[in-house]
């Protein structure tokens, strides 16, 4: 109902994302003495551009006149992004103590933005929201792990890790459109 009218809305939402990147990772192994590596790098780049429209109208169910409620369409239910991601990582499995005893010292870079574009499209369907903000994170992420092994059946081990992960475009975008603002990504540590 739209002002005591009774009324029929339709919609039909789009949403298109492209993702284009790569990422590569390689490996050494390497004896030193009696103490043996396994070194583990890499890293991925990719850029992801979204975009979305919504069409839809609003008409008097009795009369069949249709409605101005707003919604503007077409529209954009959040505006244009570009987001762009880079990372870089190494590893080191280090072998000691006659194989009994490994070691595994790591840490990743990563790098997060994201571009959001307000557009006349975007404006008309969203009027009174503050134009939205562009944002960027970059993390270090260590980890540490051990495991010792007590004998052929046994070990015993232990790992701290931190992780990075930005949010997904669908939430990041939600929150621009909904909020005006953005939740930055956050570290997890396990």
């Amino acid at each position: 109902m739209t002002d005591g009218t009774l009324t029929r809305r339709s919609r039909d939402s789009s949403f298109e994302q492209n993702l284009q990147g790569t990422s590569v990772q390689l490996d050494k192994d390497i004896l030193a003495g009696t103490v043996s590596h396994h070194l583990v790098y890499g890293g991925e780049a990719y850029t992801i551009d979204g975009d979305n429209y919504r069409y839809g109208s609003t008409v008097d169910v009795l009369t069949g006149e249709p409605v101005d409620d707003s919604a503007g369409a077409p529209t954009r239910a959040f505006p244009l992004s570009e987001t762009t991601h880079y990372a870089a990582y190494v590893q080191d499995e280090i072998t000691l103590a006659d194989g009994r005893l490994t070691l595994t010292p790591g840490l990743r870079f990563d790098y997060f933005e994201l571009d959001a574009n307000s557009d006349p499209v975007y404006e008309s369907g969203n009027p009174g929201i503050a134009s939205p903000e562009d944002f960027d994170d970059t993390e270090f992420s260590p980890k540490f792990g051990a495991v010792f092994r007590l004998n052929d059946t046994w070990s015993i081990f232990g790992q701290y890790a931190q992780g990075f992960r930005h949010h997904p475009m669908t939430i990041s975008t939600l929150v621009l459109s909904t909020l005006s603002a953005v939740i930055p990504p956050s570290p997890t540590r396990t």
